[in-house]
């Protein structure tokens, strides 16, 4: 990944069957070559920083030949009773202010999920955001929140004085994960907050009070900015849409806890179990889902995707259970799961077995910003083909089965980087490609599990990865051997 702040990765994409554009980030359907509408395909394109928020749109490739959905297994969160916040009430930041005092105040009640008390730190040409931010994670079910400044400085600021900031902000919701005892890069129990980049101005009354006097969401919007939001819970996933789209969360929530489950599971067995929450946004509107995170209109038929959002970092008062970023940017991860994704409950279930997959990977371990697609979606393309095909990867006749077959008639090689800049439904070719690499791994007998995460790591090719584990060496030409005689 290209870019220079460390920051959100990795959006999935899935366009719908037969759309006629070829803007980046969808696929057409060539006349003659029609693909199911519960086929879920997947795009990887170069990186974009767009307001500090750094991603690489893909496509999930998959089947969706599942099991029924299980009932709904999603309750309610509960509300606390919500008053008007008070406007910079009471001594602001206190007097005289100083810098780590008012940090350290609004820290203090963020920490406590004390909106009273934040309130008071607030004025009022700020209070309006603040309070859509504070409504929103309160229905997440918000228990606490940090911030941490990321640009500019409030050192000098005195009486009368106003300064610019940058910051860090996030919230502890019910989708918050917690860092297991084999996360990297955090200690086991932190929270892995997701933490999102707002202007504030801060301004310093005649008498020495401080408060946050402006508040601007960065771009691109996030979905906790752009409106009110409703949320339901399941055992492994906190399940959020707009207040309007409430309905999709009956109709959808109960069926993402099966795959998450199965993915938290696998990885609890496979390598100890790094995360077991995760945060999934539904959006049946299509300008809503382009415009959440800004994906524009190359991702006008979404299906989804997953961005890691930062950290806070180091802060006056910062709860010392929300790990920060001294050693990775990265937080915990927002899915989001757009129209084409909502078409059937199997196809969804299929995508969240994807995009979780990406989840549990960025809360595990670093990613390197030029991260290898074939590493990485193909790891992702490859769980998602055991959760279709019950275990099993590409049997015979299955979808899976059937794309490598046409794409190894069609001269497709050994996956590379470039391959998943193809046009059209070629771009199967790519994911279905990078994760029987995965599956021919499999066959020689290698962990996969730890082949995947010091690929992901450390960005070398898989190729070279298997030479530093236990079992033969996973080669090229091996793979080229296997595959032809397994598919073509």
């Amino acid at each position: 990944m290209t870019g220079q702040d460390p920051g959100q990765d990795e959006p999935g994409e899935r366009p719908g069957a037969g759309s006629d554009s070829e803007l980046p980030g969808e696929l057409d359907t060539p006349a003659g070559r029609r693909w199911p509408s519960t086929v879920i395909a997947a795009l990887a394109v170069a990186a974009v920083v767009l307001g500090g928020l750094q991603y690489l749109p893909m496509l999930l490739s998959g089947s969706t030949e599942t099991d029924p959905a299980p009932p709904p297994a999603a309750t309610p969160i509960p509300q606390p009773r919500v008053d008007p916040p008070p406007v910079g009430g009471g001594n602001g930041g206190g007097a005289p202010f100083t810098p780590a005092g008012f940090l350290r105040s609004l820290n203090e009640a963020l920490a406590g999920a004390d909106r009273e008390r934040f309130f008071e730190l607030v004025g009022p040409g700020a209070v309006d955001g603040l309070r859509l931010w504070w409504d929103n994670m309160a229905a997440l079910g918000m228990s606490g929140a940090g911030l941490s400044v990321e640009s500019g400085t409030l050192d000098g600021l005195g009486p009368g004085g106003s300064a610019d900031l940058t910051i860090r902000l996030g919230a502890v919701t019910l989708g918050t994960p917690r860092a297991g005892a084999d996360s990297d890069y955090a200690q086991a129990g932190q929270y892995l907050v997701a933490a999102a980049r707002y202007e504030i101005t801060v301004s310093v009354s005649a008498s020495g009070a401080g408060r946050i006097s402006g508040w601007r969401p960065t771009d691109p919007v996030k979905p906790w900015d752009e409106g009110p939001l409703a949320a339901v819970q399941t055992e492994h996933v906190l399940v959020a849409a707009a207040a309007g789209e409430a309905d999709l969360l009956e109709e959808f929530a109960g069926a993402a806890e099966e795959p998450a489950a199965w993915v938290a599971d696998h990885y609890a067995a496979e390598a100890g179990g790094p995360i077991d929450r995760f945060t999934v946004f539904l959006t049946a509107d299509a300008e809503r889902a382009g415009a959440w995170f800004d994906t524009e209109d190359r991702n006008a038929e979404l299906a989804g995707f997953t961005i890691p959002l930062l950290r806070p970092g180091a802060a006056p008062g910062l709860d010392p259970q929300i790990a920060t970023d001294e050693q990775t940017p990265w937080g915990s991860t927002v899915v989001t799961i757009g129209p084409s994704g909502l078409e059937t409950v199997e196809g969804f279930r299929s995508l969240v077995a994807h995009e979780l997959t990406h989840a549990v990977d960025f809360a595990w371990l670093p990613v390197p910003q030029d991260r290898s697609r074939v590493i990485s979606e193909g790891w992702a393309e490859y769980r998602q083909e055991l959760w279709d095909s019950a275990g099993e990867f590409a049997p015979p006749g299955s979808w899976r089965a059937q794309r490598i077959q046409e794409c190894l008639a069609s001269g497709w090689d050994y996956p590379a980087d470039a391959d998943f800049d193809a046009g059209g439904a070629d771009i199967f070719c790519a994911y279905a490609l990078s994760a029987s690499v995965y599956a021919y791994a499999a066959e020689l007998g290698l962990d996969l599990f730890e082949l995947a995460r010091q690929a992901r790591s450390s960005g070398q090719p898989l190729t070279e990865v298997s030479e530093q584990l236990e079992g033969p060496d996973l080669a090229q030409t091996g793979w080229d051997d296997w595959v032809h005689s397994t598919y073509g």
